[in-house]
């Protein structure tokens, strides 16, 4: 009986929006005991996951961006792989963004180092999807309104123009065309290796998702302490909207990397995040009906294409029932205001301004450490100008010239003496 265990590598390509920061977030925080359990997850956290993503997709600008442990970190996970004798685990949601050649070279990549690759697929139904992918690209730095992103959207819709489009700051067709990615990575693996877990629906236990996801890797889903958690990152209307106010007002010179920082990081899920009393939006219902109508089309489509279901299909079916609750339209000045208000305070008067009680009085203390010397360089700058414009002057005079080449000539004179040979 033949008892060798066969040897998995799993890549979770996604996609965006559908728990991933959920599922990272337990599992790294659970890595020891992953590990135990026989899973490993290379390298040394989410960061570097995304610098694999970065190298699987080619993806050049932040391919050069990114620091020398990015540069070498797919080479570092095939080594970490190559000599684990268990399963193990790559995960970061823009692996959905990788075209068809670069997919073939993530296979011909992994192949090696296992018995078997497989692919796993987070899905969330497709209305849902567009109001997060939207609000996700505002804090990227974006401007658009809600209806001019689903206005592009419709524009390159690959079901239009018969191929993926690219919007914005997003690769939004790439990465959440389900049928699309299901059919393109299931081209170098078998179907019943491509697992796609659906979010459940809204209502359900937070921790389904994960006891999901856990099955497909072998996992019992006790493995991990599912009472980590994260920031819920999302914003309310009058949020978004101030976040996106701040964007027109971005200078053009600042780098995209420092927008993202800035208004993602900081403002966005630093500041606005987790706010109380959000108020939660809906698609107007123009939109949400086009939102259903093409997430209805995909299902079935989905439905017809064979692969391995975790969870159930009828959890990406849209819920097409117009909800209750305010549109993107519905801006309140006054909220968005005291949205910007509370917002400026809270950057300001962040403790991490304040580490010490004497801060300001060391502020002031540096600050007139600097002006004296500031001043004693000016007085120092001012002396060498006055000792250069002496130098120049004594250059310049006639018995100054004929000193300097009287004395020139005396050197060169002891210079040849010296060379002369000892008298015998």
């Amino acid at each position: 009986m033949d008892d060798e265990v066969t040897r998995r590598v799993f890549v979770h390509i996604g996609t965006p929006k559908t728990g991933t920061t959920y599922l990272q977030s337990l599992m790294w925080g659970s890595r020891a005991q992953l590990v135990e359990q026989g899973l490993l997850l290379p390298l040394d956290g989410v960061r570097e996951h995304f610098y694999l993503s970065n190298i699987a997709r080619s993806a050049s600008n932040a391919i050069e961006s990114m620091p020398p442990s990015g540069q070498t970190s797919w080479t570092r996970m095939v080594d970490e792989v190559g000599v684990w004798d268990g399963d193990a685990l790559i995960s970061h949601e823009l692996f959905a963004a990788c075209p068809a050649p670069r997919i073939r070279w993530v296979f011909d990549q992994l192949k090696p180092l296992c018995d078997e690759v497989h692919v796993i697929v987070t899905a969330r139904d497709f209305p849902r999807q567009v109001l997060a992918e939207w609000q996700q690209s505002v804090k990227h730095g974006r401007t658009h309104t809600f209806a001019e992103y689903c206005a592009a959207l419709e524009a390159e819709d690959p079901e239009r123009t018969g191929k993926a489009g690219r919007h914005g700051s997003v690769l939004f067709w790439r990465v959440q065309d389900l049928p699309r990615l299901v059919e393109e990575w299931s081209k170098f693996t078998t179907p019943a290796h491509v697992h796609v877990v659906t979010v459940p629906s809204a209502g359900a236990p937070h921790s389904l998702l994960w006891e999901r996801f856990a099955s497909v890797l072998g996992l019992e889903s006790g493995v991990v302490d599912i009472s980590v958690t994260v920031p819920n990152e999302s914003l309310g209307i009058d949020e978004i909207e101030a976040v996106r106010r701040v964007n027109l007002a971005i200078p053009a010179w600042v780098p995209r990397r420092g927008v993202q920082t800035m208004i993602k990081q900081v403002l966005a899920e630093g500041v606005l995040a987790g706010r109380p009393s959000m108020r939660r939006f809906v698609a107007p219902p123009p939109l949400h009906a086009w939102a259903c109508e093409r997430g209805a089309g995909m299902l079935g489509q989905l439905r017809e294409t064979p692969c391995h279901v975790v969870g159930a299909l009828d959890d990406l079916d849209p819920v097409c029932e117009q909800q209750a609750g305010p549109t993107p339209d519905d801006v309140d000045e006054a909220a968005v205001a005291k949205v910007a208000t509370e917002a400026i305070a809270a950057l300001l008067f962040s403790p991490d301004n304040f580490a010490g009680t004497d801060t300001a009085h060391d502020h002031q203390r540096l600050a007139h450490v600097v002006d004296r010397r500031t001043h004693r360089l000016d007085e120092v700058r001012a002396l060498l100008r006055e000792e250069r414009a002496v130098l120049a002057a004594e250059r310049a005079h006639p018995l100054r010239t004929y000193a300097r080449r009287t004395g020139g000539r005396l050197k060169r004179s002891v210079a040849r003496f010296g060379r002369q040979p000892d008298d015998a």
